[in-house]
């Protein structure tokens, strides 16, 4: 199939833009308002949690009630996973139920909010970095600052790299939990799935460079782009286009060196660029695009399409019709149902948990 790679990596794709986008935006929008004040860590974790647990938390209770009410999940399963959603830790440990499936993957339609857990983990780990990019001075506490992120690099790297490395944490998983973490068994209950995939200690490669390019960019604010500056940034931008269209054709067009970088970091380097270059071409075609108000309403609106987009894709392929069809119906009903979602839900959700949570 000419766009089975196409499809397959579109996931990946989104999965990188989450990740890295998240890093940039915290470290940009947070990184002069904390100023070190304990009380400012305190808002920023609230204004971040509040913003993601309530729809969170609605989509668990809505797949909780019709996982038990189908009678799929036994209960003594869904009794030890509660506690995990609950804290939005499901995915920070690899555990599976006594059905063989992963605690992050025992709800078919909350499965998604793995990502959110994993992000929750990368809000915990954020006041580390902020400390050493805008508080640390010492030259010999910033080297070990280098030494430490880039031990981290390394290790996502590692991680990263598992697609082609898999039987090596495949037999690490076998030899803890046994045969039913195996690749052979399920891939995505597998325990290497769960290592390079899912897991928090994998995704902090795109967070933390989400975080470098707001920290640059906040340093180089309203500077004027040189002449090898300029060439650089169109250079880069050719060579972003060439490197996912060569991910998305087919493995035998597939170009190596693009095929190695892919595999060591995924699509993390391309977003890390494009973000560079939407702050410092704001009028750029890209850039234009991105800032029209549909454009907008849509990032707006992301948190409640992903939520619910699920639930849609499993409803219109009930429904007679053909592929092309249950799509659009899809389609609309998520924009629809994502902005009444977003106005009468997620927003007075959100400021009356922040209202609970703040400071008196």
């Amino acid at each position: 199939m000419f766009f089975g790679r196409f499809l397959a990596n579109c996931a990946f794709l989104g999965m990188d833009i989450f990740f890295v986008l998240s890093g940039f935006i915290i470290h940009y929008n947070y990184s002069v308002k904390i100023n070190g004040s304990l009380k400012k860590f305190y808002a920023f974790f609230v204004a971040r949690f509040s913003r993601l647990y309530p729809l969170f938390l609605a989509t668990f209770i809505i797949d909780l009630v019709l996982v038990t009410r189908g009678g799929g999940v036994p209960w003594p399963d869904v009794l030890r996973v509660i506690p995990f959603f609950i804290s939005m830790s499901q995915s920070w440990f690899y555990q599976l139920a006594s059905t063989g499936a992963t605690f992050y993957y025992i709800f078919p339609r909350a499965s998604i909010t793995w990502s959110v857990s994993t992000e929750m983990l990368m809000y915990a780990f954020y006041p580390l970095l902020w400390y050493w990019l805008v508080r640390v001075r010492s030259f010999s506490l910033k080297m070990t600052g280098i030494l430490t992120i880039f031990s981290i690099l390394v290790l996502s790297s590692a991680f990263r790299c598992l697609h082609t490395n898999e039987a090596f944490f495949d037999r690490i998983g076998v030899s803890i939990f046994g045969d039913i973490s195996s690749v052979s068994r399920s891939p995505e209950f597998s325990f290497s799935f769960w290592v390079w995939y899912v897991s928090p200690y994998s995704r902090l490669l795109q967070f933390i460079c989400g975080i470098v390019v707001a920290d640059y960019c906040l340093k180089q604010f309203d500077r004027v782009l040189n002449r090898s500056e300029t060439i650089f940034v169109k250079i880069g931008s050719l060579l972003s286009f060439l490197y996912v269209l060569e991910t998305f054709l087919p493995q035998k067009y597939a170009f190596p060196l693009f095929d190695e970088i892919f595999q060591l970091f995924g699509y993390a380097p391309i977003v890390c660029f494009c973000i560079y270059y939407c702050y410092v071409c704001p009028v750029g075609h890209f850039s234009r695009l991105l800032s029209t108000s549909w454009c907008v309403r849509l990032g707006e609106r992301s948190y409640s399409i992903y939520i619910w987009h699920i639930y849609f894709y499993g409803f219109v392929l009930m429904l007679p019709g053909t592929r092309f069809l249950h799509v659009v119906m899809a389609w609309v009903g998520i924009y629809i149902f994502s902005a009444i979602s977003y106005e009468w839900l997620e927003k007075p959700l959100r400021q009356r948990m922040r209202k609970l949570l703040s400071w008196a």
